[in-house]
């Protein structure tokens, strides 16, 4: 059961929060206009316990068992950062309080959310978080293939060709044009797993078989070099 109450602090009228497993916890106090007076009262507390004047950081500190009565509240330090993110990101408040039932700001959401982010790209990458995964569904596989006419992405000029100096070999067939035959193909993330490239629409791109090849292999000897 989660617990609210209002209650009186320098003056100012703020959320109490009893129950530090509430996950609609930020929500709440944005509805009620307290979020940044809950942060405001946190960062004085920190002035009058040490820290320096106009600090707005977070310490561990102040949310470990034997120290967690700051302000009367049950909070852990993992949801203080997101409630600090979502107090400093005016997108993640307009999402919660847009008022849309589609538009859900939960843990993953906050955790996801990168400046310019769209909700779409962050409920996919908060999915592929929650989930333990960063693959491509079957539909948005042939959303991709379809978009490029089932041929594949190294067309001659391209980008692709330019970046791994490969021409594909497809578009050196005769009356093949670069499409895909029964050997079919990959689906490539363009912007790699290991730079943040998410498993969406817009990051994807279908390979024949060689072209990926290429462009593992060579991504592969980048790492070792790193």
């Amino acid at each position: 059961m989660n617990h609210f109450q209002k209650t009186q602090y320098y003056g100012k009228e703020i959320v109490r929060i009893t129950n530090k497993h509430n996950k609609t916890l930020g929500i709440e106090l944005l509805k009620s206009n307290t979020l940044s007076l809950f942060f405001d009262s946190y960062y004085k507390f920190c002035e009058e316990n040490g820290c320096k004047k106009g600090c707005r950081k977070l310490h561990k500190k102040h949310f470990q068992s034997n120290n967690a009565s700051w302000l009367g509240i049950d909070i852990s330090y993992k949801s203080m950062q997101r409630l600090k993110k979502l107090n400093e990101s005016p997108v993640l408040q307009q999402w919660a309080l847009c008022g849309d039932e589609h538009i859900v700001v939960n843990s993953f959401i906050i955790d996801a959310y990168q400046e310019g982010m769209s909700y779409e790209e962050c409920q996919v990458k908060a999915k592929m978080k929650r989930d333990g995964t960063n693959e491509f569904t079957d539909s948005v596989k042939k959303q991709i293939v379809r978009r490029q006419l089932f041929k594949c992405a190294n067309k001659p000029n391209s980008t692709f060709e330019k970046k791994y100096n490969y021409n594909c070999l497809l578009f050196q067939v005769p009356d093949r044009n670069g499409s895909f035959g029964l050997e079919g193909y990959e689906i490539d993330h363009i912007i790699p797993i290991r730079d943040g490239g998410l498993a969406t629409f817009e990051n994807g791109q279908a390979l024949c078989l060689n072209c990926h090849r290429v462009k593992s292999n060579t991504e592969c000897q980048k790492i070792r070099k790193f």
